[in-house]
């Protein structure tokens, strides 16, 4: 039981763009008019102290108690509305690493040697890389392959924001 297919990729999203997947991060709330705090987001996926009293703190940053906590919350991995980096669209920027280290972890992936782009993308983003300048790393490789196949060899966009075909 758990969290499967896409939507595992989506939950690892929306914890990478909640928490930075930091099992400790901790998001104060205020009450706009008073300035007064109303609550606390915890853990991996922020689970909020107000909504979800029956979620301890202890059990909050304890990453299986929280995930249980998350796997419930959203419906069995169905339902993300809870999540304001959802409703945002924040998660977003995370969807391809997230797809990268779902995979990997699943063992999905197969290296290729030096030109895997799952593998590059892994490691890049475990170099410290930014999952958005993955994703843009990951558009370029599609896009040249893309052009490559489309036009022969050697037609390829250059930097995404540069220098479109030859």
């Amino acid at each position: 039981m758990g969290v499967r297919g896409s939507n595992l990729v989506l939950a690892v999203a929306i914890a990478w763009a909640e928490s930075g997947l930091r099992t400790d991060a901790v998001g104060w709330n205020f009450d706009p008019v008073t300035g007064e705090r109303v609550s606390v987001d915890r853990g991996i996926w922020q689970i909020n102290s107000a909504a979800h009293p029956d979620v301890t703190e202890a059990c909050a940053f304890d990453p299986p108690c929280n995930a249980r906590a998350m796997f419930r919350i959203s419906n069995s991995g169905t339902n993300w509305r809870p999540w304001t980096t959802f409703n945002t669209g924040a998660f977003n920027q995370f969807f391809l690493a997230a797809t990268v280290a779902v995979k990997t972890m699943l063992g999905e992936t197969s290296p290729a040697g030096p030109n895997d782009p799952i593998k590059n993308t892994l490691d890049y983003i475990k170099a410290g890389g930014s999952p958005l300048n993955a994703a843009v790393r990951m558009f370029q490789y599609l896009m040249d392959g893309a052009m490559d196949a489309k036009y022969g060899p050697g037609h390829r966009t250059g930097p995404v924001l540069g220098n479109i075909i030859k």
